[in-house]
């Protein structure tokens, strides 16, 4: 089963809205796998990195004009 552009959706495990490291999964093509560890994440960190890279990849819009 593929989900949105080919990526395979992935499930979780948790209880009353909380995911816990020990006691949750990770699921996804018929595996389960627990969750180890948690830790926060820099959510302002991670949109500025994927704003450099957006950025760092050359416009499909951009026209190259020659003259003839």
């Amino acid at each position: 089963m593929t989900g949105y552009d080919g990526w395979q959706p992935i499930g979780l495990t948790s209880f009353a809205d909380t995911v816990s490291a020990k006691l949750d999964f990770v699921k996804a093509e018929g595996w389960k796998s627990m969750i180890k560890t948690s830790q926060p994440t820099d959510y302002r960190r991670m949109l500025r990195d994927e704003r450099k890279a957006r950025a760092a990849r050359p416009s499909s819009r951009t026209v190259t004009h020659t003259a003839d």
